[in-house]
């Protein structure tokens, strides 16, 4: 009966050796596969959104009226995508303005619809902010006297395409919506009173 206990009890060590290295030695199909997927910007370079994004633009750009600055700047990124993915065999599509551009962003970012702000969140992910009117953002910490004049000016209002860059895709837990009336800058205000709000750049070849 021992010889039958000790030869089954091998026998259960022998299996759990053999699954154990099975586990070990098998390849990782979830890196194999993300490592053999081909990212699209390797393919098309730096500064281009991606195919899904592109029909999120054109849907974007079908609700403007041809040749104001929201359209062109929207059309001028579609274009750019189809170019850098196709033969390239003509020449590179125009360059919109970047003042141009600047007043595009801002109308766009003014929308408080899903399609709005989806197409922010793709050109902020995958071309940068460089031509939007807002990028990067203040913390201010409450019960600070030189900003409760400006705090308590603050217009409350819904969630804008513009807050997509100072929550990153977040939706932080009890923030209100809040607009700087001067320059249209997004703010967040937090429980505990902390505001977050936007840094407005200047228009590309303004006095500001």
């Amino acid at each position: 009966m021992d010889l039958v206990l000790l030869g089954f009890g091998f026998l259960v060590v022998c299996g759990a050796i053999v699954v154990l290295v099975r586990v070990v030695l098998r390849p990782n199909r979830r890196s194999d596969a993300m490592v053999r997927r081909p990212d699209w910007r390797t393919l098309w370079g730096p500064g281009n959104v991606s195919a899904s994004g592109v029909r999120s633009l054109r849907r974007l750009a079908r609700e403007y009226e041809e040749g104001t600055p929201a359209h062109r700047v929207l059309m001028e990124l579609v274009a750019r995508r189809e170019w850098a993915g196709g033969p390239r065999t003509g020449p590179r599509p125009p360059e919109v303005d970047a003042g141009m551009r600047w007043d595009g962003w801002l109308e766009i970012m003014g929308r408080s619809d899903r399609l709005a702000r989806r197409c922010v969140r793709e050109v902020r992910t995958y071309v940068g902010s460089g031509d939007f009117p807002f990028g990067g953002w203040e913390t201010i910490a409450p019960g600070q006297e030189q900003t409760a004049r400006w705090a308590s000016g603050l217009e409350p209002c819904g969630r804008m395409a513009a807050f997509e860059l100072i929550d990153l895709g977040a939706k932080p837990w009890g923030a209100k919506c809040f607009v700087d009336p001067r320059t249209g800058a997004p703010v967040l205000r937090y429980r505990n009173g902390t505001l977050r709000v936007a840094d407005r750049w200047p228009r590309p070849g303004s006095a500001e």
